[in-house]
């Protein structure tokens, strides 16, 4: 999807849009102008996630703080920031759930003191 395709798809009535990028095939992630008056900085990030069926409704992500620290990073070294993200998506795909009761035994007593 090029640039203006995803600035258009993340296009939200309620703020103007600063921004959007995509990570990977499975987010969008768009900054837009905040609405509060005392700060010129103000922004709200909001995002999109593809499923099965199609992407979501653009939703505010319920722990923000990490979104904000990638795109402070961003700002300073881009390319740097990008492959910290690849990395990091790399990472999520490969977790996997403790599906069984003895593999979650074993983790906690690695971790008890």
């Amino acid at each position: 999807m090029n640039k203006s395709e995803l600035l258009k798809d993340m296009t939200d009535s309620k703020f103007t849009i600063i921004d959007a990028v995509e990570v990977g095939h499975k987010y969008r992630l768009a900054i837009y102008k905040g609405t509060k008056t005392e700060s010129i900085f103000d922004f709200v990030v909001r995002y999109r996630e593809n499923f099965n069926t199609g992407w979501s409704r653009i939703r505010t992500p319920k722990h923000v703080h990490w979104i904000v620290d990638i795109l402070i990073k961003r700002s300073h070294d881009r390319e740097e920031t990008l492959l910290f993200v690849r990395e990091f998506e790399k990472l999520w795909n490969s977790i996997k759930p403790i599906t069984i009761q003895g593999e979650l035994d074993t983790l906690l007593s690695r971790l008890s003191i």
